[in-house]
């Protein structure tokens, strides 16, 4: 598996006799600031991971439980220099921390696109949901219809009869509780609001019966920024409130559907959620960063998931101070309000 930070033990020989030991660090690492919101990700990722992994047991798939083990175990053993932690990731979609990373990666790669578009639209495209046995077939035709839709506009523009499609396309999927139902849809970015419209309208001849007018949304941005987070943030929401309220009309604790998650990433495998039409993203020339550090400039670190916090592993001393730690709330809500019950 390929991993994006590296940390090993490793010798720079200075002479026959004489020689320091070092480790060696690859990639640019996790700086402070980040490290400092890492305590309620960990705790987060872990719990959920915890409740996946014995989902997955229950129903023998062997795949996903290692996969699900993968995330608990990430970025546990880190080393620091002083300015940034060290150490693998899992790389998960289902991993708070390795989804930040990837968000922050194609915000920045999207950005500089986006903010050239002349009048941006944010556009999400929704359809009927369906039932857990039906999911799997149920998100690739969803994909399969939003494909058939740009090939169709593509050959339209190449005749000169409509504009070219130009957009960010991310697939989200999230659970409803209480018709125990699943609705992926797509929040897409649009260069202009004419091509929103067109893939609005094409959108609800292509779903017929399937898809409503009422259903879906147009926006034209006017922070691109705030939507190409929206658009980026997740796949699945973890917190979801039980009774289907948004905003100021919730009354009551969210609560996070393992069960319902798992059967939205097994039915995600092998699928590319986010993809660009129309334009293309420069090359940017990958950096392998590597250094040599002596041991006695670092230090290493374990995850205890009883603390919280990483501990120092010659020295004992703990990593993060009380005010980094998960709120009360947050320790309550994965403690408490955690539903493994199949859907």
């Amino acid at each position: 598996m390929a991993l994006d930070t590296l940390a090993q033990r490793g010798t720079n020989n200075k002479g026959k006799n004489d020689f320091t030991e070092c480790h060696v660090l690859h990639g640019k690492g996790t700086c402070k600031e980040s490290m400092k919101k890492f305590p309620k990700k960990k705790f987060i990722s872990q719990k959920l991971a915890l409740a996946l992994i014995e989902i997955a047991k229950e129903e023998g798939d062997k795949e996903m439980e290692k996969s699900y083990r993968n995330t608990f175990y990430c970025f546990n053993d880190i080393i620091t220099d002083g300015n940034r932690a060290y150490g693998d990731h899992c790389k998960n979609r289902f991993c708070i921390n390795c989804s930040a990373i990837r968000k922050a990666t194609l915000i920045n790669k999207y950005l500089p696109i986006v903010e050239k578009w002349e009048k941006p639209c944010f556009l999400t495209l929704t359809r009927v949901s369906f039932k857990r046995h039906e999911l799997h077939k149920g998100i690739r035709e969803t994909k399969k219809a939003f494909q058939t839709i740009f090939q169709r506009c593509q050959k339209r523009f190449r005749r000169n009869k409509g504009p070219k499609i130009v957009c960010l396309v991310s697939l989200e999927c999230n659970y409803n509780p209480i018709k125990k139902t699943y609705n992926p849809h797509f929040h897409i970015i649009t260069a202009t609001k004419e091509i929103a419209i067109l893939l609005n309208t094409e959108w609800l001849k292509q779903l017929k019966e399937n898809a409503s007018y009422k259903g879906q949304d147009l926006q034209v941005i006017k922070n691109p920024l705030k939507k190409l987070i929206e658009v980026l943030k997740y796949s699945t929401k973890i917190f979801t409130d039980p009774d289907m309220k948004k905003g100021k009309k919730k009354t009551s604790d969210p609560v996070v559907y393992a069960a319902a998650i798992h059967e939205i990433y097994k039915a995600f495998k092998g699928l590319k959620l986010q993809n660009s039409y129309g334009f293309s993203l420069p090359k940017i020339e990958k950096e392998t960063k590597t250094q040599v550090i002596p041991k006695s400039d670092t230090k290493e670190w374990n995850y205890k998931s009883k603390l919280r916090s990483y501990v120092d592993t010659e020295t004992g001393e703990l990593m993060y101070k009380e005010k980094h730690l998960p709120s009360a709330k947050v320790e309550y809500l994965m403690n408490h309000q955690l539903n493994t019950t199949s859907n």
